[in-house]
């Protein structure tokens, strides 16, 4: 485990403006030797492989009425399907993510992407809804570990004070298929049927596994260091062009990360501290409002407004600019907040290091603007759909929900507080999102149907409200569980062994203004804390 000094403090990037980053430009090469050019081109590959994920669920979403109709099934039982995908998509990072953070990147990617290309294989020519069901769960279970496997291979590339811009362009890249997913979709679906959206995806999933195969290099500490060691001949690359110039088989010992165990459970057994916890509470639960939301858009746009396919795919449009939009923005912001939490911790003597302590207030001061506009503007979805407004309405509220949701979940507290095995901190978020998403997508039709979609996202929102205490919670005492669990591994004394009042988070007192920051936008404390 990283202990709370982070391994080292970095150098410039094209995310952080060098006139306002205070780190050494030497110190980069001490996290990683790969240059900016690999580095970049890394995450750009990375993140196409896991913008499958998104794009898998964006592309039927707005098939799923010309699916219930060819499968000869309800509505109901079609949304099945994303609640089958959805559930493996929980539950599949649970066995995935620990290969990932103990055997290798490439190793789990071209795995995964071998079953992905086996289920769209199926989807492709079959008609029968018990398969298409099975098949929905062996694609989620190739997609989804590759977007923790991608946050993996950033925490292994770039250290945590500029990680914030580059988890901005990877989740953009979710975003991106969540704005182009459903409009290709729609024109599968009326066009060439739902048929046409699985071939689709199978040449792309083809050429990604092409692309890793042939070039992506292997990132994990454990088995590169900071770039600086040549793996075994099987876990290179067929090309070198994203090698550092300087590996070798002998490198730099001293860079390599303690080879971690192979743990299947890991996830699961992350559940367990309380900061994990708290970060999970509200951004499960605002992606489970946020796909009840998605799945329902489907059906409500065809019932009220009567549109067809292709046009329900339109619509859905604005929501991934959004979330591309968000993503993009909260990546400087969360950069930014970084920088300014080192700053108030210098100035109270509280760090002597480049590199935050306090490393959950540096996040979450960020989500203060974007909480409540996602509540609010998921309320307001429901009742504008309810009044029949015009159809500009709801597509500009959905533009603020993408904004608004993206920006929650590109926050990187799960992979800072867990950068060693950052793919089973991110896997153990997809696993809760998964599992609640299930739940959620199988539940919105007969609840809209019961109570009405005004209602219906009334308390969708309520839900959400109810969920902030957690937010509270991991600000004013994540520093001192984060403290105490160092210390505790560093004395490989179990957890559950030491007295929970054994570390106090010193900084926490006198800090209900700091919640009130948070909870209040524009209230006037943020003049103080924000500039």
């Amino acid at each position: 485990m990283t202990s709370i000094s982070e391994k080292s403090s970095i150098g410039a990037s094209p995310i952080i403006e060098e006139d306002d980053q205070p780190f050494s430009s030497d110190s980069f090469v001490q996290y990683s030797l790969f240059s900016l050019r690999q580095r970049i081109t890394i995450i750009l590959i990375v993140s196409s492989v896991s913008i499958l994920s998104s794009l898998s669920s964006a592309l039927y979403t707005p098939a799923l009425p010309k699916m219930a109709v060819t499968l000869g099934v309800s509505i109901s039982a079609v949304n099945f399907t994303i609640t089958t995908y959805l559930l493996l998509q929980g539950l599949s990072p649970i066995f995935s993510s620990s290969i990932g953070d103990s055997l290798g990147r490439r190793t789990l990617y071209s795995a995964t992407l071998t079953i992905y290309i086996g289920a769209c294989i199926g989807l492709s020519i079959t008609d029968a809804y018990p398969v298409v069901l099975v098949l929905c769960g062996l694609l989620a279970a190739g997609a989804a570990p590759n977007t923790a496997l991608g946050a993996g291979v950033i925490g292994d590339l770039v250290p945590a004070s500029q990680r914030g811009g580059y988890m901005g362009l990877y989740n953009a890249g979710i975003g991106l298929g969540d704005a182009v997913g459903p409009v290709l979709g729609g024109a599968f679906a009326q066009f060439t049927g739902y048929h046409g959206i699985f071939i689709f995806l199978l040449a792309v999933s083809a050429a990604l596994l092409t692309l890793v195969v042939v070039i992506l290099p292997e990132t994990l500490h454990s088995i590169v260091g900071n770039g600086s060691i040549l793996p075994k001949w099987y876990l290179r690359p067929l090309l070198p062009v994203l090698l550092p110039d300087k590996a070798t088989t002998a490198g730099d010992p001293s860079s390599l990360s303690p080879v971690r165990r192979l743990d299947i459970f890991g996830p699961v057994r992350l559940l367990k501290q309380p900061d994990v916890l708290c970060c999970l509470a509200l951004t499960g639960v605002c992606y489970m409002v946020w796909q009840m939301s998605m799945v329902a858009t489907s059906a409500q746009y065809s019932s009220q407004y009567h549109l067809n396919e292709f046009a329900i795919g339109l619509t859905y449009i604005s929501n991934g600019i959004g979330e591309l939009v968000g993503s993009l923005l909260m990546g400087k912001v969360l950069d930014h907040e970084y920088r300014k939490q080192l700053r108030r911790e210098a100035a109270e003597e509280a760090t002597s290091t480049n590199n935050v302590v306090l490393i959950g207030r540096a996040r979450l001061y960020s989500l203060r603007l974007p909480i409540p506009m996602f509540i609010g503007s998921i309320v307001a979805f429901g009742w504008v759909i309810k009044a029949h407004t015009h159809i500009a309405v709801p597509v500009v509220l959905a533009f603020l929900i993408g904004w608004s949701v993206l920006t929650l979940f590109t926050a990187t507290l799960l992979v800072d507080l867990f950068e060693d095995q950052s793919s089973t901190a991110t896997a153990t978020f997809i696993m809760t999102k998964g599992l609640m998403g299930a739940v959620g997508s199988s539940s919105i039709q007969p609840l809209i149907n019961a109570i009405g979609t005004g209602w219906t996202f009334t308390a969708l929102g309520g839900l959400c409200i109810l969920a902030l205490p957690s937010i509270f919670a991991e600000f004013y005492f994540g520093g001192g569980w984060r403290l105490r669990r160092t210390k505790a591994l560093q004395h490989d004394e179990p957890l559950e062994k030491r007295p929970k009042n054994s570390v106090q988070d010193s900084s926490t007192s006198g800090n209900s203004k700091h919640l009130l920051a948070i909870a209040i936008p524009g209230c006037a404390f943020h003049h103080k804390f924000l500039h």
